[in-house]
């Protein structure tokens, strides 16, 4: 993450975002629950997201 957000910030020119808070879910299921989702086939494929200055990611999705 800190790899993204340096490039990010320096070649790209985006602003950084200060404080950010980075949430790792370890599978599929328990980042569903995140979005109240009954079935978590509903966020099967979302890889991460944000809002606000947090930043969810499914490690399950972006390792598979």
């Amino acid at each position: 993450m800190a790899t993204i957000i340096t490039v990010s910030r320096d070649n790209l020119d985006l602003p950084t975002v200060d404080p950010i808070t980075i949430h790792l879910y370890k599978n599929t299921k328990s980042f569903g629950i995140l979005f109240g989702r009954n079935n978590w086939m509903d966020v099967e494929g979302i890889g991460a997201t944000a809002k606000g200055r947090d930043i969810h990611i499914d490690l399950e999705a972006i390792v598979a």
